[in-house]
C-alpha cells in the first residue's frame, strides 16, 4: 500500500510541473522613459506640420528620473528639414537619426521637465538634455522665440508628462568662440606677432564692471600647443577678453600704464593689439615714448598724434560679440609694456652682461647698506646730513634710502628672473650651469638681505611687479632663498680667476647659508656651513687684519664686490682701507663659534677661535674654565671690533637681543627691529602691509 501512495505522489507532482511549464513566460513591463518617448512620438507624429521631426523621436532615450519629471519636446517644423530625403539607413532598418540635418544632437530639443508657453519668459535660461543652454526672449507684440527661432504659437501638443512647442526652424546652437593667444615678446621681423602661447588663461567677462570689481569671469579657458582656447556652448552676448601666460598679459597693469583703481566703476589703461614692426613706422607715425620694433603700439584714442595718459581707454579693451548660431574666432597678444628689454634672451653671452648688470647693482646696494648699518648701530654717528635722521632713528617710510633700496634690490630680481627664465631653454654651452648657478645665489642674497632689515618682504616670480605684489610670506621667501642657495653650490666652482674674482664662489654660497641660518637662530645649520667654508682649505686668516682690505683678492675674502661700486663717500667712513667684503673667513670664524657656543655650550673648539680672533685684535685670550655668560661676552666684544663697520652690527645687536640696551639713548625703541616698508612701494601695491611701528 505504502509503494502505491509514493507512485501516485510522483505522478501529482510531474503533472504540476507539466502544467507550469504549459504557461506562457511573462512579458517585461515597458520602462516610463521608453514609454514616454513612445508617447511623445506618437503625439508629434499626430501634427502634419511636425512629421519630419517625429522620425527622429524614435532614438530618444529618457531616464526613469527624467520620464517622471516629464519633458518639453521643442519640435522644428517640417520646412526646416529640406534635406531629410538624404538621410542614410539605420543598420535597424530605420533612417539614420543620430544627428539632425544641422549636425544637432536630438537631445538639443528636448529639455526635462514640463515647461508651458506661459512659463517661457524673456531671458528665461532652459537646459536641455544634452547640456545646452536655451535662451527664450520675447518680444513686442508677443513673439516668443528659443535660442532666436520663433516659436509657433500655442503648444501643439501635450500629454500628462510632456508638452510639444513648434519651432519654425532648426534651434540655431549656442555660440562658439576660439581665442587665438600670441606671445608679443617673442616678436621678431619674421614673426610679426611674435609665437603662439601655449597654457596661456584666456577669460571671458561679460562686463568691464566685472574684471574691475574682481567678479569671477564668465568662462575661462587654457590655450593649447597651437595657442587657441576653445569654448563651446556660449550664452549669446558681448563679452570682454583678458589673456594672461605667466607674467605677460593682454592689460598692462604697471605703474603709468593703467588708472590702477577703477574710475566709474572701469578701469582705465592703454589699449593695444598691434606691434611696431619697422623703425619708419615709430619715426613717422604717433609719439610714443619707449617705443621699438616688437613693443606695443597703443591706440591713439584722442587722436593728437601723441601717446599720453589722454588716451587711456576703458578695460578691458578687446571685446567680441558672440551670435545665436555663430562660430568667432579672434586674435589677442599678451606680452610686456617693454618687449625689447623683457622679451627672452638671444644668447648666454646676453646673459652674462645681464649678470654682470646685477653684480655691480648689488655691489651699490651692499655698500648703501653698509652706511645704513653703521648709523643704525654704534658702528658710527652723524649729527647732521643725510644720515642724521638714521642715526637718531627720526626717519619715516618716505625716506629716500629705503625706496632705493628696494628699487635696486626688485629691479636686481627681476634681471635673475629673467636670465632664469631664459637661460635653462638655451643649447648647451661650457658657463651656461655657472650662469644659472650664479643668478640663483644672487637672487638669494638680495633676498636674505631685504628679509634682514625688512622682515616680510614680497617675494617677485616674473620680470616685472604686478599690482597684487603683496608681502604675505616671509617664510617662504626664506626657503626658497636656501633652496637656491644649495642648489648653487653644487654647481659654482670654488675659486674664480682674478679677472672674475667679483663672482660668487662655492665658498661664498655656503658662507652665504651659513649667515642666513645664524640670521634666524638655526645654530647647528649656521655652524656646519661655517665650518664646511673653514675646512675647506681654500681661505685663510691672514696675521695682519689691515692686510684684508688692501685688495679684493687675498686668503681671507670669500667674496668682495665693492670695487665694483666704490664711493668717495664709503671710503671716507669706511676708513679700514679700499676695499670691504660681502663676506670674509674672520666672519666665519665668529659665526661657527657664536652658533656652538649657543647650541651646545663652552667647547675646547669655541675657546680655540675665539681666542684666535681675539689675539688678531690684540685682546686677552679666553679659557676652557670660563663659563658660557662670559665667552658670550668676550666673543660679542671681538665680534665688534672684528666687523667694524663691515655691515653687521646692527643685525648682530638685533640678534643679542640688546639693541634697546645699546641703541636706546640714539632714539631707538621695539618697534625699530625692523626698517620701515617704502612709502613709494606701499602706495603702488595695494597689497604690501607695514612693519609694525610705522
Amino acid at each position: 500500500m505504502k509503494r502505491i501512495h509514493l507512485l501516485l505522489l510522483a505522478f501529482c507532482l510531474a503533472a504540476a510541473c507539466k502544467k507550469d511549464d504549459d504557461k506562457p513566460a511573462p512579458e517585461d513591463k515597458p520602462k516610463p522613459g521608453a514609454e514616454l518617448v513612445k508617447a511623445v512620438g506618437e503625439e508629434v507624429s499626430a501634427v502634419d506640420s511636425l512629421s519630419s521631426f517625429a522620425v527622429y523621436l524614435g532614438d530618444l532615450e529618457l531616464s526613469d528620473a527624467e520620464a517622471a519629471a516629464g519633458v518639453t519636446v521643442f519640435a522644428p517644423v517640417n520646412s526646416a528639414f529640406a534635406n531629410a530625403s538624404a538621410r542614410l539607413a539605420d543598420p535597424r532598418g530605420g533612417q539614420l537619426r543620430e544627428k539632425l540635418p544641422d549636425s544637432s544632437d536630438l537631445e538639443d530639443y528636448v529639455v526635462k521637465g514640463i515647461v508651458g508657453v506661459d512659463a517661457l519668459t524673456n531671458g528665461k535660461k532652459l537646459t536641455s538634455l544634452s547640456g545646452n543652454t536655451l535662451t527664450v526672449t520675447t518680444e513686442e507684440g508677443g513673439d516668443v522665440r528659443i535660442n532666436g527661432v520663433l516659436l509657433s504659437g500655442k503648444s501643439v501638443a501635450s500629454g500628462e508628462k510632456s508638452v510639444v512647442h513648434s519651432l519654425a526652424g532648426l534651434l540655431k546652437k549656442n555660440p562658439s568662440l576660439t581665442v587665438t593667444v600670441w606671445d608679443a615678446s617673442r616678436w621678431t621681423a619674421a614673426k610679426p606677432r611674435g609665437e603662439v602661447s601655449a597654457e596661456a588663461t584666456v577669460s571671458l567677462y561679460r562686463t568691464r564692471e566685472d574684471y574691475a570689481s574682481g567678479k569671477p569671469p564668465a568662462y575661462t579657458a587654457k590655450t593649447a600647443s597651437n595657442g587657441e582656447a576653445k569654448f563651446k556652448n556660449l550664452e549669446a552676448g558681448t563679452y570682454y577678453i583678458v589673456a594672461q601666460q605667466e607674467d605677460k598679459s593682454s592689460i598692462f597693469r604697471e605703474s603709468g600704464l593703467w588708472s590702477e583703481t577703477p574710475v566709474e566703476g572701469v578701469y582705465l589703461g592703454y589699449a593695444s593689439d598691434t606691434l611696431f614692426q619697422t623703425q619708419a613706422e615709430i619715426d613717422n607715425g604717433v609719439y610714443q615714448a619707449g617705443a621699438a620694433q616688437g613693443n606695443f603700439r597703443y591706440l591713439d584714442a584722442n587722436g593728437d598724434g601723441r601717446i599720453d595718459m589722454n588716451d587711456f581707454v576703458a578695460l578691458p579693451y578687446q571685446s567680441v560679440v558672440a551670435e545665436q548660431g555663430g562660430a568667432v574666432s579672434i586674435s589677442i597678444l599678451v606680452g610686456y609694456s617693454n618687449n625689447a628689454q623683457l622679451g627672452p634672451l638671444p644668447d648666454i653671452a646676453a646673459a652674462g652682461t645681464l649678470l654682470d648688470a646685477v653684480y655691480q647693482a648689488a655691489a651699490a646696494d651692499f655698500l648703501t647698506g653698509t652706511l645704513l648699518d653703521g648709523y643704525l648701530s654704534d658702528d658710527a654717528e652723524a649729527n647732521s646730513g643725510s644720515w642724521a635722521a638714521i642715526d637718531h632713528f627720526g626717519f619715516t617710510p618716505a625716506d629716500n634710502v629705503f625706496t632705493g633700496r628696494w628699487s635696486i634690490a626688485y629691479q636686481s630680481i627681476m634681471k635673475l628672473n629673467r636670465i632664469l627664465r631664459d637661460v635653462p631653454e638655451m643649447a648647451a654651452s661650457s658657463d651656461k650651469n655657472t650662469v644659472i648657478a650664479q643668478a640663483r645665489a644672487l637672487r638669494a642674497h638680495i633676498y636674505l638681505r631685504l628679509l634682514a632689515y625688512f622682515g616680510n618682504v614680497p617675494q617677485l616670480s616674473g620680470v616685472i611687479i604686478p599690482p597684487d605684489f603683496s608681502n604675505g610670506n616671509s617664510q617662504q621667501v626664506y626657503d626658497d632663498a636656501i633652496a637656491d642657495l644649495k642648489a648653487a653650490v653644487d654647481v659654482l666652482p670654488a675659486k674664480w680667476d682674478a679677472q672674475h674674482a667679483y663672482k660668487l664662489s662655492k665658498g661664498a654660497a655656503n658662507a652665504l647659508l651659513a649667515k642666513a641660518y645664524l640670521m634666524h637662530k638655526d645654530y647647528g645649520n649656521a655652524a656646519n656651513y661655517a665650518r664646511v667654508v673653514i675646512n675647506s682649505g681654500t681661505y685663510q686668516l691672514l696675521h695682519d687684519i689691515g692686510d684684508v682690505f688692501k685688495d679684493n683678492v687675498n686668503k681671507e675674502v670669500i667674496w668682495d664686490i665693492s670695487d665694483q661700486a666704490a664711493s668717495a663717500e664709503f671710503i671716507n667712513y669706511f676708513a679700514r682701507g679700499t676695499h670691504c667684503p660681502i663676506v670674509r673667513l674672520g666672519e666665519l670664524y665668529l659665526i661657527a663659534s657664536e652658533s656652538l657656543l649657543e647650541k651646545s655650550g663652552v667647547s675646547a673648539e669655541v675657546v680655540s677661535d675665539v681666542t684666535m680672533l681675539r689675539i688678531r685684535q690684540g685682546m686677552t685670550a679666553v679659557s676652557a674654565g670660563m663659563t658660557a655668560a662670559e665667552i658670550r661676552a668676550a666673543l660679542r666684544e671681538v665680534w665688534q671690533k672684528e666687523m667694524y663697520r663691515e655691515g653687521s652690527r646692527f643685525l648682530c645687536l638685533q640678534r643679542w637681543g640688546i639693541a634697546q640696551q645699546v641703541l636706546g639713548s640714539k632714539g631707538y625703541h621695539t618697534g625699530n627691529d625692523l626698517l620701515p616698508i617704502p612709502q613709494n612701494y606701499m602706495n603702488l601695491y595695494p597689497g604690501i602691509r607695514q612693519n609694525p611701528g610705522y
